[in-house]
């Protein structure tokens, strides 16, 4: 299915929303990207692998307690629906709250997913707990149509927001910086 809609566009909507209720929440926010723009410079060979780059170059500086990396899943099947959350592997510290999320965003879509293990560039950039959002399937037309609702998008930074902020109250409280 192909529905003219830009990934990329959608991402950087819900991580905004994400930033403004993170901070309503004093909680600072270090974006990796904050336009449309890509971070690779020019579009020649090898643009991905830049920008994937100076992403970590970004997180690696900015020393984050956590990192959520939003995205919209496609699949072969257009009717693979519902958020996705990875972590990168069993015992890793991005696995709990990866769960927290992963059944938070069950609750609030109907899902019954299960947080998965993968081995993506962005979990490896920190030894921070780090999680891939895989926010829902722009394959699944009718979740497409949710994904860009303005409306829905806000419930699901506030879900997202809600579920991080119940992971990091179960967090062992000695030594940690609130």
């Amino acid at each position: 299915v192909n529905t003219g809609v830009k990934e990329s566009d959608l991402n950087l909507s819900v991580s905004r929303l994400l930033k403004e209720q993170f901070e309503n929440c004093g909680i600072t926010v270090v974006m990796t990207r904050k336009t449309k723009d890509g971070l690779y410079g020019t579009a020649t060979s090898g643009f991905k692998r830049r920008d994937m780059e100076k992403r970590r170059e970004i997180i690696e500086q900015s020393k984050p307690d956590m990192v959520i990396s939003i995205h919209m899943n496609k699949y072969s099947s257009p009717s693979r629906s519902g958020p996705q959350v990875f972590f990168l592997e069993k015992g890793c510290a991005g696995e709990a709250l990866a769960v927290s999320l992963q059944n938070a965003l069950n609750k609030f879509t109907g899902n019954s997913h299960s947080a998965l293990s993968g081995d993506y560039f962005i979990l490896k950039c920190t030894d921070s707990p780090s999680v891939i959002v895989e926010c829902g399937f722009l394959s699944n037309e009718s979740e497409c149509t949710k994904l860009k609702d303005d409306g829905y998008q806000t419930k699901l930074a506030a879900v997202i927001i809600a579920s991080y902020l119940q992971y990091r109250q179960s967090l062992p409280q000695t030594g940690m910086v609130t």
